[in-house]
C-alpha cells in the first residue's frame, strides 16, 4: 500500500500498522470519507479505488448505515481507541470478517481478515455436534415406546422444538388413493396439530407432490412464491393450514410414498441444508420406530391367536431359555408329558421324558438347530416316556432364536410346539402294514413284464400281465385290446407323459393310469419304463413293468377322507369356541375366565365322549352326567331318567353346551344356588321316521323366580345350539318351583345333514 501524501510519523505508524494487519484494509478521514483504499479492498469489493476516494463510507458499501459496522466506526472515531469485532461481512452477508478499527493522524484506519472458512468450520461443528445429541437424544426417547403413535408424537416434538418451528407432525400416505392423513403431530399453540385430518396430496400442488414421490426432501420458503406450490387452489390450501415455509421429508419404500415427516412456518424461512437433512433423517428413524412397535403389536397379537388356536388344537407350546436352562411349558404340553401341571419341567424331567432309544437322535437334531452356523429346523417325531410308564407318539416343531453376544452369534432361546399323534401314528403303522402285504401280493404275482414294439406294434407279453390285465392266461392280445380297455383319456395321457420324457432327453418315465376289467371294476395300475433307440436315435422299443397298485389308492383316498374329516371337526370345534368368546359377557376378568373355561371344558367333555367311541356317537346319559357332575358335587342333587340313548356325533358338543348352561344358570340363580335346591333331568325318544329326543330340565327347592325381562347369553346359546345347529325346539317356563326347560331334538343321522349353522352363528 503506498499514500501520495508527504508522511510524517503518525502515517508512518499507520502504514506500518496496515501492512501487519493485511492488504485487505481502508483509510477513512473524520467524516468517514475514504482516503485509501487498498489492492485487497479493490479486489474484496470489486470497485475501483479511484471511483472510491473521497465518497463516505455509508455510499460506497451497501448496508453499512444502520448495520453493526456504523456504531463501530463512531465509537472508535470517537474514543480514538482501537476497536475489534467479528461479524458477518457489511455488501458481504456471505462472508465473516474479523475487523479492526483504530485512529490514525488523518482520521479513522480500518483492516479486515476474511474467516469465513474459521467461521464455517467451527459452526458445522456445532451443528453437528447440537445434530448428533439430538439424533442420541430422540434414539433414546423412542426406545421402547410400543405404540407408534406415541413414536410418532414424540419425534414431531422434539425436531419441532428443536427447529424452533410452528408445528411438526407424521402423515401416512394411501397409496391407492394418493390420500394423506396427519397420523401425530406437535404444535407450540398458535396453530392446531390437525390430527385425522385427511387431503389429497395434489392439493399441496402436483410438482410439490411429484417431487415427494421421487424421495427427495421438499423445501420450501414461501408457499406464494415458489412455483412448486403456487396456484389459486394450492394457495387456499396453505391459507386454510396457516402455513408459508415448511421442510417435508419423505417416506418413500419399495418405491411407493407411505408417508412423510413435515415441519411448518406461519412466515417464511431460509431452511438450511443441515435442517432439511436432520428432518430427513428424524423421518427414516421415525419410520423404523413406528414400524417397529407395530409389528411388536402384531407378534402380540398373533401370539395371543396362537395360543388360543393352539389349545383348541391339542397343541403344547413349549420354551426352553437356553441361558437360564429353564423350560417353560403350556398346560397342553405338561398335560402330554405327564409333567405336574403345577409346575414347570426341569431341564432332567424333560430328558427322562424321552425314549432312551430315541434320546440320541433328538439331542443331535437340537444341537443343528442350536447351531449358528447351521440354523436348521427340525421336525421331531419321536416316542415319550410318562411319569406312569405309559408310551405316547409326538411331533415336535422348535426353532431356535439368537443373539450377537460377546461379538460371537448364540443361541439364547429354543421355542416350538408338541403335539400327541399316538393314535394317527397307530394308523399309519397299520397302513405300512398294510403296504408291506400289498408288496407280498405284488411279488406274488400282481407285477408283470412288458415290450412293445415301436415299428410293428406289437407286444410281448406273459400270463402274469394277461392275469393283471384281466384276460385268459394263455391269451395273446394286442395292443388295441389293450387299449381299449383304458378308462377314458389315459390313452392320450400317457402317450404325453412319454413325449414329454423324450423330450426332455429322458429315456425312463413312469405313470399311474386306471384301468378298466372285464367285470366293470375299475383298477390302478403303474407303469415304469424304459425307452430304447435304434439306428439315428429313433426309438425302437419299450421296456417295462406293469403292477396293480389299486390296494394303495384305495388308502391314499381313505387316509384324504380321514383327514377332511377331522379338519371338519376342529373347525366346528374352533367355531364353538370362537361364539363362546364373541357373546360371553362379564363384569370382572377372574368372572370371564371362568364363563369361558366352564364353556371350552363343556366342549371338551363332549369331544372326550366322542373321541371314546371314535366319532360315532355319544351316550346321552353320560354326557348329562358329565356336565352335572362339576355342580352337584358328592351329593346326590340331580335326578336323572331315561332310556339309553345314542347321539350322533353332530349332536353332542351342541347339547353339552346347552346342559352346562342350563347348569351354570341353575348355579347362579337357580335350584343349585341353594343347599335344599335339586334338579331333575328326564328324557324320552319318540320313535319315527325322524326319531325326536324330548329333554325336559326341571328345578325344584331353589329361590323363587320370574321371566326374567331381557334374553341372556345363555338363552342365546340354547336358542343357538338347539334350534340353530341341531334344527330343534327349545321352551323356557319360569314355573314358581323353578326354571322348567323341554329340548327336541331331531336325531337325523349324521349323513342326512352334511352341516348346519355353525356355532359361529349362534347369536
Amino acid at each position: 500500500m503506498s499514500f501520495d501524501r508527504g508522511k510524517d510519523a503518525l502515517d508512518l505508524a499507520s502504514e506500518a500498522l496496515f501492512q501487519a494487519l493485511g492488504d485487505n484494509a481502508y483509510e477513512l478521514d473524520r467524516d468517514f470519507r475514504f482516503l485509501t483504499f487498498n489492492a485487497g479492498c479493490v479486489a474484496y469489493y470489486g470497485r475501483p479505488a479511484e471511483a472510491t476516494l473521497g465518497q463516505p463510507i455509508w455510499e460506497v458499501l451497501e448496508g453499512a448505515r444502520g448495520s453493526w459496522l456504523e456504531p463501530l466506526l463512531r465509537e472508535a472515531m470517537a474514543t480514538r481507541r482501537p476497536m475489534r469485532v467479528e461479524r458477518e461481512g457489511v455488501a458481504r452477508p456471505d462472508r465473516w470478517l474479523e475487523v479492526t478499527a483504530f485512529p490514525t493522524a488523518r482520521g479513522l484506519g480500518v483492516a479486515f481478515r476474511d474467516r469465513t472458512t474459521e467461521h464455517r468450520a467451527t459452526e458445522a461443528l456445532r451443528q453437528s455436534e447440537a445434530r448428533q445429541a439430538f439424533l442420541l437424544a430422540l434414539e433414546e426417547r423412542l426406545r421402547g415406546l410400543a405404540d407408534p403413535d406415541e413414536a410418532m408424537a414424540a419425534a414431531a416434538e422434539m425436531l419441532g422444538r428443536h427447529l424452533d418451528a410452528v408445528r411438526a407432525g407424521y402423515a401416512e400416505v394411501d397409496a391407492a388413493t394418493g390420500m394423506l392423513r396427519v397420523t401425530r403431530g406437535w404444535t407450540e399453540g398458535r396453530i392446531p396439530v390437525r390430527a385425522g385430518e385427511q387431503r389429497a396430496l395434489d392439493a399441496f400442488g402436483p410438482a410439490a407432490a411429484a417431487e415427494l414421490r421421487t424421495g427427495r426432501v421438499l423445501v420450501v420458503e414461501d408457499c406464494l412464491s415458489d412455483p412448486r406450490t403456487t396456484g389459486e387452489a394450492v394457495a387456499a390450501t396453505w391459507a386454510e393450514i396457516g402455513v408459508r415455509a415448511l421442510l417435508v421429508a419423505p417416506l418413500v419404500k419399495a418405491g411407493t410414498l407411505n408417508g412423510f415427516f413435515y415441519v411448518h412456518e406461519m412466515a417464511p424461512r431460509r431452511w438450511s441444508a443441515a435442517e432439511a437433512e436432520l428432518v430427513h433423517e428424524v423421518a427414516e428413524r421415525t419410520w423404523a420406530a413406528v414400524e417397529w412397535a407395530r409389528a411388536e403389536a402384531e407378534r402380540r397379537e398373533s401370539e395371543a391367536r396362537l395360543a388360543l388356536a393352539a389349545e383348541a388344537a391339542g397343541l403344547g407350546i413349549w420354551d426352553w431359555d437356553l441361558v437360564t436352562n429353564r423350560f417353560v411349558y403350556s398346560p397342553r404340553a405338561k398335560a402330554i408329558c405327564g409333567f405336574d401341571p403345577e409346575r414347570e419341567p426341569s431341564y432332567e424331567d424333560v430328558r427322562r421324558a424321552t425314549h432312551p432309544e430315541d434320546l440320541p437322535g433328538t439331542s443331535a437334531a437340537a444341537r443343528r438347530a442350536l447351531d449358528p452356523a447351521l440354523r436348521e429346523r427340525p421336525v421331531f417325531n419321536y416316542r415319550l416316556v410318562r411319569p406312569d410308564g405309559s408310551l405316547r407318539r409326538v411331533i415336535a416343531h422348535g426353532r431356535a432364536l439368537f443373539e450377537r453376544i460377546g461379538g460371537e452369534e448364540r443361541a439364547v432361546r429354543y421355542v416350538g410346539t408338541l403335539q400327541d399323534v399316538t393314535e394317527a401314528w397307530e394308523a399309519a403303522e397299520a397302513l405300512r402294514e398294510s403296504e408291506a402285504r400289498l408288496r407280498l401280493a405284488v411279488e406274488a404275482g400282481q407285477m408283470a413284464v412288458w415290450e412293445y414294439d415301436v415299428a410293428t406294434e406289437g407286444v410281448i407279453g406273459s400270463p402274469e400281465l394277461n392275469r393283471l390285465l384281466g384276460f385268459p392266461e394263455d391269451a395273446s392280445p394286442g395292443i388295441a385290446e389293450m387299449r381299449a380297455r383304458y378308462w377314458p383319456g389315459e390313452q392320450e395321457r400317457l402317450q404325453a407323459i412319454a413325449q414329454g420324457a423324450l423330450a426332455r432327453g429322458e429315456r425312463h418315465f413312469e405313470a399311474e393310469y386306471r384301468y378298466l376289467w372285464p367285470d366293470g371294476s375299475v383298477r390302478w395300475l403303474m407303469m415304469r419304463a424304459e425307452i430304447r433307440f435304434g439306428a439315428g436315435g429313433v426309438p425302437s422299443k419299450v421296456v417295462g413293468v406293469v403292477l396293480d397298485v389299486s390296494a394303495r389308492k384305495a388308502a391314499e383316498e381313505r387316509q384324504v377322507l380321514l383327514m377332511r374329516e377331522v379338519d371338519h371337526r376342529a373347525k366346528n370345534a374352533l367355531a364353538v369356541v370362537q361364539a363362546a368368546v364373541r357373546l360371553t359377557l362379564a363384569p370382572d376378568l377372574e368372572s370371564y375366565r371362568r364363563a369361558i373355561a366352564g364353556r371350552v371344558s363343556a366342549l371338551a367333555r363332549a369331544q372326550t365322549l366322542l373321541a371314546e367311541d371314535r366319532w360315532s356317537g355319544a351316550e346321552l346319559r353320560a354326557l348329562v352326567e358329565g356336565e352335572l357332575a362339576a355342580f352337584v358335587g358328592e351329593r346326590q342333587r340331580a335326578v336323572l331318567e331315561g332310556p339309553p340313548v345314542a347321539l350322533p356325533a353332530r349332536a353332542a358338543q351342541p347339547l353339552a353346551m346347552a346342559i352346562h348352561e342350563l347348569a351354570t344358570n341353575a348355579v347362579k340363580y337357580g335350584a343349585l344356588s341353594v343347599p335344599s335346591g335339586c334338579v331333575a333331568v328326564r328324557w324320552s325318544v319318540e320313535r319315527g321316521a325322524t326319531p325326536v329326543l324330548t329333554l325336559r330340565w326341571a328345578e325344584m327347592g331353589g329361590p323363587p323366580v320370574a321371566t326374567p325381562l331381557r334374553r341372556g347369553f345363555g338363552s342365546r346359546v340354547l336358542e343357538g345350539t338347539v334350534r340353530g345347529q341341531l334344527a330343534g325346539a327349545v321352551t323356557l317356563a319360569w314355573e314358581p318351583g323353578g326354571l322348567v326347560c323341554t329340548l327336541e331334538v331331531p336325531l337325523r343321522r349324521e349323513d342326512e345333514v352334511e352341516s348346519g349353522p355353525g356355532a359361529a352363528e349362534i347369536d
